[in-house]
């Protein structure tokens, strides 16, 4: 069946409901301690998957009558569904579980949005999963206080951006229990300790910084304070891959362009607003995929904006000649993979960082960028490795989940507002910039142009 199902997707959808429903009934007769029948009740969940790939494709994506039947589908296949996505997320159906989570990333990407009442039930069984904690309606045994999940955290975080981008996310801001919920799944994870741990820890990072760039402030507001000081936490300790490093970093990035004024102000008060600009620098080099280095070169543009109006502490702006320098050498690397000039680049650990900007002020900016361009690829340590070989295969997904839910981001022309911000910031501004890149300011913004130019 899952064969006939892989090879003729189309021809299987009018039959989907049918198909799920039958499914799911052989799914949830299984006796699982049975080691046979726990095989074919996996074999069970791999179907239904295939038939949910199936159900996701368009032949004429653009078109919104078949966008609408497609929600209407997904709405219809819940119903049966369900029931063993939430069977998965006991402690007892834990052997199920990432397929279970799969089956749950299917139906809330493309249901409708806001998602139907009835999908947000699982939302609570992956907070007790993760974190704890008996209900009256779901009391949990001793053992079990603490939750059981916690290291499946990669797994179950499509899903969960599904909540918070497809929620929308202000029904989970507007509700407290559903805000409570995702910052305790993201405390709990994103402070667990040792190696085989930062692959979680990273994907909570992920989430919370989806959570920020889909909020429109000052919506998330009250929830900007005890986030950066749980990522403020992991960053300065130890962060051993550079796949949490990178992650941390941009949910800091994700967090200062969400409000500048409130991060700043929160950092101030709990003392770090230097260091967390220090340590962000030393540990730069982790940010290289495109949109990474889109929404941290946004973010520097805000205290950019800050420093034209002197709104800036001054700690802070002591420092915006660094981070010009690093606006500068983001805008060239998006530049060059905008013209498919480059590669999309691979992550690097901390050390041989190319993106460094020396404390000292450094050489001009032509020869920093000529090292960027020239130097050679350093060795990656094996974690480095793994996760590239992750990356590469969630590109080459079946399913576009994150077309699904696109975030406030997305619409940000970056180099459109990095030319804007530089054609009117104040004259005095304007030179002191031009000193710091070393005289390349009119260069810039002809660079700027050019590419502009080449991709309205």
């Amino acid at each position: 069946l899952q064969r006939l199902v892989e090879n003729f997707p189309q021809e299987v959808v009018p039959f989907a409901l049918q198909l799920a429903a039958t499914l799911a009934r052989q799914f949830g007769s299984a006796e699982t301690s049975n080691n046979s029948e726990r095989m074919s009740a996996e074999s069970t969940l791999s179907t239904i998957i295939s038939v949910l790939q199936a159900c996701a494709g368009l032949q004429r994506a653009e078109d919104p009558r078949e966008q609408q039947r497609r929600c209407a589908l997904f709405a219809s296949l819940a119903e049966p569904l369900l029931p063993v996505v939430l069977h998965s997320l006991q402690a007892e159906g834990v052997a199920f579980l990432e397929d279970g989570l799969q089956v749950l990333a299917h139906l809330t990407a493309f249901c409708a949005s806001p998602i139907p009442d009835n999908l947000w039930e699982p939302l609570p069984r992956i907070f007790q999963a993760v974190c704890g904690g008996s209900t009256e309606s779901h009391p949990l045994p001793l053992i079990l206080q603490n939750g059981w999940a916690h290291d499946h955290m990669s797994s179950m975080l499509e899903p969960l951006l599904n909540y918070v981008g497809r929620g929308p996310v202000d029904v989970i801001l507007q509700s407290c229990d559903c805000a409570q919920m995702i910052f305790g799944i993201v405390r709990k994870v994103v402070q667990i300790g040792g190696l085989g741990a930062e692959q979680e820890a990273a994907a909570a990072a992920d989430l919370e910084a989806a959570l920020f760039a889909y909020a429109t402030p000052p919506a998330a507001d009250a929830w900007l304070g005890p986030y950066l000081c749980e990522f403020w936490t992991r960053l300065s300790g130890e962060t051993g891959t550079h796949q949490l490093r990178r992650s941390l970093l941009v949910a800091l990035a994700t967090l200062l362009w969400y409000n500048p004024e409130l991060f700043l102000r929160c950092a101030d008060e709990k003392g770090f607003s230097t260091q967390i600009f220090e340590v962000w620098m030393q540990k730069i080099s982790a940010v290289q995929r495109r949109d990474h280095r889109k929404v941290t070169m946004l973010a520097f543009l805000q205290l950019f904006r800050l420093g034209c109006t002197q709104a800036l502490p001054p700690n802070v702006a002591a420092g915006l000649p660094h981070l010009m320098q690093q606006v500068a050498l983001q805008s060239n690397q998006l530049i060059r993979l905008r013209k498919g000039s480059a590669p999309e680049p691979v992550d690097h650990g901390d050390s041989g960082s190319e993106d460094a900007v020396p404390n000292g002020g450094g050489p001009e900016l032509e020869q920093i960028l000529h090292k960027l361009q020239t130097a050679p690829e350093p060795d990656e340590d094996e974690d480095s490795e793994a996760s590239d070989e992750l990356e590469d295969l969630e590109e080459g997904k079946i399913v576009d989940f994150e077309a699904q839910r696109p975030s406030r981001l997305v619409a940000v022309e970056e180099l459109l507002l990095l030319r804007q911000m530089l054609r009117e910031a104040p004259a005095p501004m304007q030179q002191q910039v031009n000193t710091w890149i070393g005289g390349k300011l009119p260069a810039w913004l002809l660079e700027l142009d050019a590419a502009i130019a080449s991709n309205p």
